[in-house]
């Protein structure tokens, strides 16, 4: 039995340290847009269509890969996620096109929401229903940590002087560590093992649709999204915008 709680346990953090880093591949953004603009060219209102464009990338993903996390294994979904948007990252620093780092950010989103649900989904196979709150707590606080840390790194680097193209290449090689780390040592479920798939039996098309139909029908779930979605116009407002007046003459 004490076995068994300490290797929950043990994925549990391994889902933590992974997140933990995950935002270093979105929130770096708002740090590298003051020099960007002025290297590249972009207005401010354009640079805020960046960041819209990885917001609706995001809520697409999510949208998507909430289901798919119910039947592919969360041990590819999550460093797949990650290793792509890496190569957004990267793809970035070495753009000089206002619509290419658009393109580059939007599916950004899209792959950066490959890591919520599918993380999820670990934490809920290992965790009775009892002490699904508490972990799903510690999960939580690894998100927001993330924030802290991606800022700490980017604010480190800004001190330096270095470009603002580094700021898309160095905070996201500790998320590829984590990853890496995620990738080679968590278990999705009790019963699997590292190199067993946990799939769950595919659905038909409306089957899909159908438990779409659903969850968009319960009014009680359809309004904590609106709450949620209005608390997260505030929350990215700070995180993109916040450090470009930081950065700025008059902050």
């Amino acid at each position: 039995m004490m076995k068994k709680i300490d290797e929950k346990y043990k994925m549990l953090f391994i889902t933590m340290f992974c997140y933990l880093f995950f935002y270093t591949g979105r929130h770096n953004f708002g740090w590298a847009t003051k020099a960007m603009s002025e290297d590249l060219g972009i207005s401010y209102s354009y640079i805020g269509w960046i960041s819209f464009s990885m917001l609706i990338g995001y809520s697409i993903g999510q949208f998507i890969n909430g289901n798919l996390a119910d039947h592919f294994s969360p041990r590819l979904m999550v460093p797949i996620g990650a290793y792509l948007s890496i190569a957004c990252n990267i793809g970035i620093s070495f753009a000089y096109s206002a619509p290419v780092i658009l393109v580059l950010w939007f599916f950004n989103g899209l792959f950066q929401s490959m890591a919520w649900a599918p993380g999820g989904k670990i934490i809920t196979n290992w965790f009775e229903s009892k002490e699904q709150n508490k972990a799903f707590g510690l999960y939580t606080m690894a998100a927001g940590l993330s924030s802290v840390v991606t800022f700490l790194i980017s604010i480190v680097l800004t001190s330096f002087d270095m470009e603002w193209r580094m700021l898309f290449r160095v905070p996201v090689l500790f998320l590829l560590v984590s990853s890496t780390i995620f990738l080679i040592f968590i278990k999705p479920s009790p019963s699997a093992s590292t190199s067993k798939k946990t799939d769950s039996p595919k659905r038909t098309f409306a089957e899909l649709k159908s438990s779409y139909a659903e969850v968009l029908g319960n009014f009680t779930f359809v309004r904590l999204c609106i709450s949620f979605g209005l608390e997260s116009m505030a929350r990215y407002g700070l995180i993109f915008w916040v450090p470009v007046h930081f950065l700025g003459k008059n902050w």
